[in-house]
């Protein structure tokens, strides 16, 4: 997210499914099951028409609710971020107690 670009999920095994889910419940991607691209593409063509936010006439607006939630949590992660030290604010807090700050 640190590029804040609305990400298309395709889980295939382990945490993948639970990272998906995160990202489509956070509102910053959406979830497309592997299994059902083995018979159609259909659903990633859904997708992609909902991050894009393409109307019914073939147009596309970047300002979809999908880029505008990717924004902001990039905007939150920048936030945090120390480019003098190139650390977040967690790293420094860790720093602290484990010496290597």
């Amino acid at each position: 997210m640190y590029a804040g670009v609305p990400l298309i999920c395709i889980p295939k095994s382990g945490d993948q499914k639970y990272n998906a889910s995160i990202v489509e419940s956070k509102g910053v991607g959406i979830y497309v099951d592997y299994e059902d691209l083995k018979d159609s593409t259909e659903s990633l063509g859904a997708a992609l028409y909902q991050i894009l936010n393409i109307d019914d006439e073939g147009n596309f607006n970047f300002n979809s609710k999908y880029s505008l939630a990717a924004e902001k949590m990039r905007n939150n992660i920048l936030r945090n971020y120390d480019p003098e030290t190139k650390k977040t604010m967690k790293d420094k807090f860790l720093g602290k107690f484990d010496g290597t700050n």
